[in-house]
């Protein structure tokens, strides 16, 4: 397993948010359609530029904010930040979060430049439910209009932008290209079953559109990768489907890539413990189960009708065969053929 697939298997929601927001013109796709226009309309889109963001506190604890831009904006001389989190579930001390990166911004900023710009925090909200945590250091304080009229002025107060993934239709999401198919599968892996099926296969025909345009470029596999190692109550087999039912035997293929390179992972790493605590009984075991794990995501229920033959085999280089098989097989009856 390659350390990127490491990382989407350990969290796959954070790790596909950064590696698709890495990008300031993914990231500016996005901007342009969620920032109020009095801040949209004003920044020049061809500036905005990912700066690093990681601060080490006094205690030594590492603090760091999810992404962090700076563009230039007409209404002042400084570059403003765009300080953008990824949020699966609401976070009743967000704004208390937000503001300890603020002024880390601010300190860095006075001490590259003397000035402190104008910080802008962006909150993308991947839940199915609404937003139900405070949005603001007042709306953490829960003040009385009376205590609000009598402190506020005291308070280091701002609003974060919340961008609820679930507001977004399948018409936005496909109007935003690859960026777009990214953001409805975090969107669509949150929903129940027969609707994330449904979601899926409206994405699946859009990167059917843009695969046959531009190919399956770098944010298109993002999205298969994230797809593969995002825990749902679908199976695979079901997904696989889905997604060629929406675009094309070529893309569903490409889904399935990474669950063909794990099992053949998961074979050799297998074969070497098994030879090294002597037991090949537990090698072959290994074997019929990726067999039938590779038939069945491939190829769906119809490969059970191959198990009972499968289990009957023992032999280690026999099993071999028929997993490179079943591996290279675009048919049950191309897996039939060979073994």
């Amino acid at each position: 397993m390659t350390a990127m697939d490491q990382e989407f298997r350990d969290n796959p929601h954070d790790k596909v948010f950064r590696e698709t927001f890495s990008s300031p013109e993914a990231a500016a796709m996005l901007f342009r359609r969620v920032l109020p226009p009095i801040i949209a309309d004003g920044c020049d889109w061809d500036s905005l530029e990912l700066i690093p963001n990681a601060w080490v506190s006094q205690d030594f604890k590492d603090r760091r904010g999810d992404l962090l831009y700076r563009i230039q904006h007409r209404s002042v001389e400084v570059h403003i930040r765009l300080l953008f989190e990824h949020q699966s579930s609401p976070d009743p001390r967000m704004p208390l979060r937000i503001l300890d990166y603020m002024v880390r911004i601010w300190e860095e900023a006075i001490r590259e430049n003397g000035n402190a710009p104008p910080v802008v925090p962006i909150v993308l909200y991947q839940g199915v439910a609404p937003w139900n945590a405070p949005d603001s250091i007042s709306g953490m304080l829960h003040l009385s209009p009376e205590g609000q009229a009598a402190f506020g002025p005291y308070l280091p107060d701002f609003r974060l932008e919340i961008v609820e993934l679930r507001h977004f239709t399948l018409e936005e999401l496909r109007a935003l290209e690859e960026v777009g198919i990214i953001l409805g599968l975090m969107q669509a892996v949150m929903q129940e079953p027969a609707t994330f099926l449904k979601t899926l296969e409206g994405l699946a025909s859009r990167m059917h559109e843009i695969g046959s345009a531009r190919g399956v470029g770098r944010l298109l596999d993002l999205a298969l990768r994230y797809l593969y190692f995002t825990e749902t109550k679908v199976p695979r087999s079901r997904i696989k489907q889905a997604i060629v039912t929406g675009s094309d035997r070529q893309i569903g293929e490409k889904y399935m890539t990474h669950a063909e390179e794990l099992i053949l992972e998961g074979r050799v790493k297998g074969r070497a413990e098994g030879r090294a605590e002597g037991r090949v009984e537990g090698e072959a075991l290994s074997l019929r189960r990726n067999v039938m794990r590779v038939l069945l995501l491939k190829h769906g229920v119809g490969a059970e009708a191959f198990r009972e033959r499968v289990e009957a085999v023992s032999e280690v280089e026999t099993l071999e065969h028929f997993l490179e098989a079943a591996v290279l097989s675009s048919s049950l009856d191309d897996f039939a053929r060979v073994i």
